[in-house]
């Protein structure tokens, strides 16, 4: 998830899967990746799901929060919401 440069980071060069240029594109594809896999998955048994990495470290810019833990990189109202949407489709 890397969407920021070096402002956050001591790396010189960041490491991420995917590259998305501002929030909105990220948060779009968090929630797209959440429609797709998990909330139809839990039908077929799913029970959770975990994000590995809460934050930037060193050149992984994978995290949710930037390495200085400054900037949190995904809208927190709308995890919030899906988060909601997965809690009542288990039950």
């Amino acid at each position: 998830m890397r969407i920021w440069n070096t402002v956050h980071s001591q790396a010189e060069k960041l490491y991420g899967y995917k590259t998305f240029t501002d929030k909105v594109a990220l948060d779009e594809a968090v929630n797209k990746l959440f429609e797709r896999f998990v909330l139809d998955n839990i039908k077929n048994g799913l029970s959770g799901c975990v994000y590995t990495q809460v934050s930037d470290i060193e050149d992984e810019c994978n995290g949710i929060l930037t390495a200085d833990r400054k900037v949190v990189k995904l809208d927190e109202r709308r995890m919030r919401k899906m988060n909601e949407r997965c809690i009542r489709k288990v039950r």
